[in-house]
């Protein structure tokens, strides 16, 4: 059971998740940083379903397989290649970040 952004102090969450995602996606500007209380340890992809959920859009559910090359995903710091096979599993205080690499000349 996963439990959502719970603000009631009185239930328990095992597992604190730290996101963060800045840059443009979807010709949108994103700069949010939040936590996400999860009960148990959780997949990335199951994560990026609730990230949806909490900013109220389908931006990484509709991205069967593989983000567009300009998406960095990274955990603890660490560069995550997300397909359809990752396996990634979210703990207890880790950090997920979510960039859109922007470029010029």
């Amino acid at each position: 059971m996963i439990l959502w952004l719970s603000k009631n102090k009185n239930q328990a969450t095992d597992h604190e998740i730290e996101v963060n995602i800045m840059g443009l996606f979807d010709r949108k500007l994103l700069k949010e940083n939040f936590t996400l209380n999860l009960s148990e340890e959780t997949p990335l992809e199951e994560v990026f379903k609730l990230i949806d959920k909490k900013l109220r859009t389908n931006l990484f559910v509709k991205f069967k397989g593989k983000f567009p090359a300009n998406w960095i995903v990274l955990v603890n710091g660490d560069r995550i290649d997300f397909t359809v096979k990752n396996t990634t599993i979210l703990k207890n205080k880790d950090q997920l970040s979510i960039l859109s690499v922007l470029g010029g000349g």
